[in-house]
């Protein structure tokens, strides 16, 4: 593929091992032992064939790996909209939809609803779309935008397509996200999180406190006994 180099080595423990990973490295390539690059290949065999069989996608005959630039606009109240280049990289695309590949450790659509908030993947899949459209008008209104969930251990898969509620909020977000981008760059002002809150402890909240009241109570005894020698 251009970027790796198959070394036929089980560790890096000999001399000649890591001549040739540091080779491979200082190269700008990516080391792999033969034994982990073949059980990846078997790995990406198994989950081409589930989606072709399962699913009917076939990643093979979509384009890969596409790299999008383009200019988004601010939209903020009582300001002149203000271009903000922006940048992508799709994982596949159809020509209808966008496709994103995500491991993750369970694929169950309980977590994934949680998975998708915690992250931001539908933010993800707002920029993903906005990119198509802006690159090729004739995209516009036509793109739609699914995660590829395989987990880890057991290689399930599911697919999922984001509901339009999950689309609306995500390019609100984008939109946000856009113009706090816009506006960092403009004053030079990157805020973080110490800005607003400032010195001082985090504290355990309440609700953490109830669900482990016997676990505290029971390690409050132990410290009680220990320090006095009972």
């Amino acid at each position: 593929d251009g970027i790796i180099d198959v070394i036929d080595v089980d560790d890096y423990k000999t001399k000649a091992s890591q001549i040739a990973r540091d080779a491979s490295t200082t190269a700008g390539r990516v080391p792999v032992k033969k034994r982990e690059y073949g059980e990846a290949l078997e790995q990406a065999a198994r989950i081409d064939n589930t989606l072709r069989r399962d699913h009917g996608i076939e990643l093979g005959r979509m384009k890969r790996e596409l790299t999008a630039v383009w200019n988004e606009q601010t939209d903020v109240p009582g300001q002149a909209p203000v271009p903000v280049v922006c940048r992508a990289r799709l994982d596949a695309f159809d020509g209808s939809t966008v496709y994103d590949l995500k491991t993750c450790a369970d694929a169950s659509p309980a977590k994934l609803t949680r998975s998708v908030i915690q992250f931001g993947y539908h933010v993800q899949g707002a920029a993903y779309v906005s990119a198509v459209e802006h690159v090729d008008i004739r995209f516009a209104g036509r793109v739609g935008f699914a995660d590829i969930f395989i987990e880890n251990e057991t290689l399930a898969i599911n697919v999922k397509p984001l509901d339009s509620m999950f689309m609306e909020l995500g390019r609100q977000r984008w939109q946000e996200c856009v113009n706090a981008w816009q506006r960092c760059l403009a004053t030079g002002v990157w805020p973080g999180y110490a800005d607003g809150d400032g010195p001082g402890l985090l504290e355990c909240p309440e609700w953490y406190k109830m669900a482990n009241d016997v676990e505290l109570t029971n390690l409050r005894r132990k410290v009680f006994h220990e320090t006095r020698g009972y």
